[in-house]
């Protein structure tokens, strides 16, 4: 459970930086 909210935590940052 707790690895799976931190890959998607992974995921959104990397998709903010990527829309920036």
């Amino acid at each position: 459970m707790f690895l799976c909210k931190v890959y998607m935590w992974f995921i959104i940052m990397w998709f903010i930086l990527h829309l920036w």
